[in-house]
């Protein structure tokens, strides 16, 4: 699959996800959330598309969680290219999350984000942009997270997590 095709499919999942969660918002009452500070700390793979290994990606995000249905807030991660000379990124991004319930435990969400990313060892800062679906069941996340940054699809990362 292309990156244009890949980046079209989320780009309607986030399109669809978000309005319906408003809608579901605007016609359901939840008397038992209170909006609240949310956090979660993620170990990811990263699938290089532009470079030549993947690697463990850890990451940290928080924010605040409005409603059930929107989430905004931030992340920090590492990315590194290559061990043997040190160079990776530090992705510094503005996150937000609309969220779909699928029963009492489960929800459906599409992530977008932006910010910068910040290059070492040899990798250049630049801007930054991230897509992508995932799940929550309870404290547990899942995501799939494409990220394009330097003018190219660089990284797809696969992640899980737990939030607090």
């Amino acid at each position: 699959i292309s990156m244009m095709k890949m980046f079209a499919k989320c780009l309607l999942v986030c399109g669809v996800l978000l309005p319906m969660a408003e809608t579901v918002a605007a016609q359901t009452e939840s008397s038992d959330f209170n909006p609240h500070f949310e956090g979660g700390v993620y170990a990811g793979y990263t699938v290089p598309i532009a470079y030549d290994s993947g690697l463990v990606c850890p990451e940290v995000v928080a924010g605040y969680r409005f409603n059930p249905y929107l989430f905004v807030g931030g992340s920090v991660a590492n990315i590194l290219y290559d061990p043997d000379f040190c160079s990776g990124l530090i992705p510094v991004m503005a996150d937000a999350r609309g969220f779909i319930s699928c029963g009492a435990r489960w929800a459906i969400y599409g992530e977008i984000g932006m910010g910068v990313a910040v290059g070492y060892g040899g990798e250049n800062t630049n801007f930054a942009f991230q897509i992508g679906p995932g799940f929550e069941y309870g404290r547990f996340s899942f995501g799939a997270i494409a990220m394009h940054y330097d003018d190219a699809w660089t990284i797809m990362t696969f992640k899980v997590g737990w939030k607090f």
